[in-house]
């Protein structure tokens, strides 16, 4: 399973007319996407991943989609489905020369963001699940492989079960805030 192809599209909605989605800090936003398809070699099925902006700023993220697209173009989805996703996350977001103007930041990071929401999406449909049951069927040390804990100034000790552990408590925070209305 080769990627074979990578579209992407600038999609935007005239919100800025009514005044749709604004306030103080965005008077006219136009609600606006980079829209990402992966075509995959051997399949019909496709991966479609989108990243958000507010209007003028989508002509920039879609090309720096285009300019990752040679880093995505002849990738081995079964690779990075088996042990290779965090290395295929960080081809994308520590390019040498890209990371230049924003590692994990910025324009590349919304670039890579719409491609690995494509990735993970041709992975859900591959397997015929919604991405949450992709995602939760997944073996917990997988789901850990799949994460870059790279910047968590906690100390973890290395071992797989800790760092599951400590996504839990932080999801579970996330979640079950005294402060978020559910």
């Amino acid at each position: 399973m080769i990627i074979e192809e990578l579209v992407a599209d600038d999609v935007r909605f005239p919100t800025s007319i009514q005044g749709d989605g604004s306030d103080a800090m965005h008077q006219n936003p136009d609600y606006s996407c980079v829209y990402v398809r992966l075509k995959i070699s051997g399949t019909e099925i496709e991966g479609h991943g989108l990243t958000f902006t507010i209007g003028r700023g989508t002509e920039i993220v879609l090309q720096a989609v285009l300019a990752l697209r040679p880093l995505v173009l002849g990738t081995d989805l079964t690779k990075v489905f088996h042990n290779e996703w965090l290395s295929f996350y960080r081809k994308l977001t520590n390019d040498g020369q890209l990371r230049w103007i924003g590692p994990e930041k910025g324009a590349i990071h919304l670039a890579s963001a719409a491609i690995l929401n494509a990735v993970w999406d041709f992975w859900a449909k591959l397997e015929q699940k919604p991405l949450w049951k992709l995602l939760i069927d997944l073996e917990p040390e997988h789901l850990i492989e799949c994460l870059d804990f790279s910047y968590l100034s906690v100390i973890i000790d290395g071992s797989i079960s800790a760092h599951f552990e400590l996504f839990l408590i932080l999801f579970a925070g996330l979640m079950f805030s005294p402060n978020k209305k559910l």
